[in-house]
């Protein structure tokens, strides 16, 4: 059933019997073994996950590819609660430097219509070896860059961030990162998470812009294992 997340709730082929099913058949994964209840699609929080993220060589990361701890964000570059949190979670990094391995994934959520636009504009800037410096510029720009239409604003920050622009130009004008983007989107809906930030520390789940002691405590829970 490719299940991900407890608690879970299984149901027999009995279930598709009664008149109800037909209202809420979309609550529901059909398998062989019988009906998965997606509680995600309710809003309904997962208490525990049963698997992790992937890490490709595609991911925005930093840190070491062997520390002990590695944290996952999957995050909206328009979402203000996202600006909050990277501020918060950029300081933490610092205090922990060597010791934790971040990997950024994108969660670009439907109400904003800028957010694929700067996704895939980072994910331009990550291929020039630049994908801190434009993803911190894109949070500090945010009201910016929210307002504006296409994809102009992101050619003048490459250009102002020193990365090569034209390079940068035809790498966004084709959207060569896309399929990197459809991926992080469909692990995110994997994971059924209702809203972004949405983070992983190691296999612990935070959900939401957490606090700087928040973060620190798990770090350092899982550091200490």
């Amino acid at each position: 059933m490719k299940i991900v997340g407890l608690p879970t709730f299984m149901f027999s082929g009995d279930v598709a019997s009664p008149g109800f099913y037909s209202q809420a058949s979309s609550l529901f994964i059909e398998g062989e073994a019988g009906y998965f209840f997606d509680m995600g699609k309710i809003g309904l929080p997962v208490g525990k996950y049963l698997d992790t993220p992937q890490i490709t060589e595609r991911d925005a990361t930093s840190g070491p590819k062997d520390a002990k701890v590695t944290i996952v964000e999957f995050s909206d570059f328009q979402c203000a609660y996202c600006k909050e949190f990277q501020s918060d979670l950029n300081q933490v990094l610092k205090e922990y430097a060597g010791k934790v391995l971040f990997v950024y994934k994108h969660f670009p959520l439907p109400s904003h219509a800028q957010a694929e636009n700067a996704s895939l504009a980072s994910l331009c800037a990550n291929e020039q070896g630049n994908f801190s410096v434009y993803a911190n510029y894109l949070f500090a720009k945010q009201d910016e860059w929210g307002k504006m239409k296409g994809t102009q604003k992101f050619k003048d920050y490459a250009w102002y961030l020193g990365l090569n622009g034209r390079r940068f130009s035809q790498c966004l004008d084709t959207k060569k990162y896309e399929d990197t983007l459809d991926a992080d989107k469909s692990e995110a809906q994997k994971f059924s998470f209702v809203g972004a930030p949405s983070t992983f520390i190691n296999d612990v789940f935070l959900s939401g812009a957490v606090t700087k002691e928040v973060l620190r405590q798990v770090i350092d829970e899982e550091l200490a294992k």
